[in-house]
């Protein structure tokens, strides 16, 4: 991509590390801090992830080459997308919540859980993709619509690559 906003890289690192927050203890030095309260993380990350948002839409913009009347029809399109998979999302988290929470002591039944939960979140997640396709095909055309999912799979994957270096593997 063109334009690989680092600030965006920077939020994406830090969403990624909240999770960290939880699920890996640090050495404590003397005082012991204060573990951060689930309010607390809850609160940091739902900034950090309006923060990521601004930046993802500011990434796709500057990456895709729109004529006025297709930047018209396609942002209120982007909007709908984003708002319907940040839902999904939240699920996802969800599941990265209940992992920290339970890293110490997963249990089969826990993880269990967890992996549909995560299986069915990323299910959902590709088949909301396949169902906005048309939809933007419909106001920027299919070679557009390529590049726009591509700019999203790598915004993506750029997310679920700094989250993967935080989240230790299950033992």
């Amino acid at each position: 991509m063109k334009h690989l906003n680092i600030r965006a890289l920077a939020f994406v690192a830090l969403f990624a590390g909240a999770s960290a927050l939880r699920a890996q203890a640090a050495p404590a030095p003397q005082p012991a801090p204060q573990q951060p309260t689930d309010a607390q993380v809850a609160a940091a990350v739902d900034t950090l992830r309006t923060e990521v948002a601004a930046a993802r839409k500011q990434t796709v913009a500057e990456n895709m080459v729109l004529t006025p009347d297709e930047a018209t029809k396609f942002w209120p399109v982007y909007d709908a997308y984003r708002a319907d998979m940040k839902k999904l999302k939240d699920a996802e988290w969800a599941v990265i919540q209940g992992y920290a929470k339970n890293y110490a002591s997963m249990s089969d039944s826990v993880s269990q859980r967890l992996v549909g939960e995560w299986m069915t979140s990323k299910s959902a997640q590709q088949a909301l993709r396949a169902s906005y396709a048309p939809k933007f095909a419909s106001t920027i055309g299919w070679t557009k619509t390529g590049r726009y999912l591509q700019i999203e799979a790598r915004l993506d994957a750029l997310l679920d690559l700094a989250r993967a270096k935080q989240i230790p593997l299950a033992h």
